[in-house]
């Protein structure tokens, strides 16, 4: 079993994409994860780049092509999908610091938790400046009860969040389908 699937939504991306999957590509951890590049019916060529990396890196890159359905049926056809131990959702038009990722996998190959939270950074593309996103309230390497998070109303964006699979299965938890979704 991989210890990480990555899910990868994605319309009409061909922009930003390789940016997102090259910030993959490690030999450290490439057998460790999925990556699972979702394509929501793209007009451009956004499921041909990315076949193009799962012919280049077979076993670690995925390309799924279905109809379109918003970003929400993405989610759950990645989920659908997903045989990591840990799910983590990277949109097409983002990247990884590929450092930080080997960390975040060498971390989960030990862990049990359920979710796991990260901090994380923005770039101003602009001014390609850094902005790190940190929780301040919160103790790293230190489990949390759901009921804890509530209490603390801790905000907990996307980016931060890796969850373990089989909990997003056995709950049948989706995302509603045909909805637009935006970063927190």
């Amino acid at each position: 079993m991989k210890t990480l699937s990555i899910v990868v939504p994605s319309y009409n991306m061909e922009k930003y994409i390789e940016r997102c999957l090259d910030s993959f590509v490690s030999e450290e951890i490439m057998d460790r994860i999925e990556v699972l590049v979702i394509n929501d019916g793209s007009k451009d060529s956004t499921l041909q780049i990315a076949k193009g990396y799962e012919k280049k890196y077979p076993g670690t890159f995925i390309a799924v092509d279905k109809i379109n359905g918003g970003h929400g049926s993405t989610i759950n056809k990645g989920i659908e999908l997903a045989k990591g131990k840990y799910f983590k959702v990277v949109d097409a038009d983002d990247w990884v610091d590929t450092n930080a990722l080997i960390k975040l996998v060498d971390f989960l190959d030990a862990c049990e938790s359920e979710i796991v939270v990260t901090h994380f950074a923005t770039v101003n593309l602009v001014d390609d400046k850094r902005e790190e996103i940190r929780f301040k309230d919160v103790e790293f390497e230190r489990n949390y009860s759901w009921s804890e998070i509530v209490a603390k109303k801790m905000v907990l964006p996307m980016h931060s969040i890796t969850y373990k699979t089989l909990v997003l299965k056995d709950n049948k938890i989706r995302l509603q389908e045909k909805t637009f979704y935006v970063d927190l």
